[in-house]
């Protein structure tokens, strides 16, 4: 397997699992980045040059992925990687960082299945 790390796709409770690379794999993480900072959609639409909350809504719901400049944006702001925005690979989040995002992953899955 050319020494890939295995990836784990996301569950959703009476879904079929996400690709970790998919759209919408990608949004559930920045929501939960978002979440776990305490910002509002406004306010990283801000950050990345939009107006309202259109922009990041978007990509949070998977309409939209985000693009390389603004995900380079995030990553310079708050240390997040590259690898975790497209991948879902925590191993180089900080560590303060990469345990705020799994409590709000632990909710979210919580969420879901109620």
């Amino acid at each position: 397997m050319l020494g890939l790390v295995a990836q784990t796709p996301l569950m959703v409770r009476g879904q079929p699992p996400l690709h970790p690379e998919s759209q919408e794999a990608v949004g559930r993480r920045l929501e939960a980045f978002r979440k776990a900072i305490g910002a509002r959609q406004e306010d990283l639409t801000q950050l990345l040059g939009g107006e309202g909350n259109s922009l990041w809504a978007n990509y949070e719901a998977g309409a939209r992925r985000i693009t390389l400049d603004n995900a380079l944006i995030l990553c310079r702001e708050f240390g997040l990687t590259l690898e975790w925005i497209y991948r879902g690979h925590k191993h180089y989040l900080p560590d303060e960082m990469r345990e705020k995002i799994r409590v709000q992953e632990l909710l979210s899955e919580r969420r879901a299945r109620s």
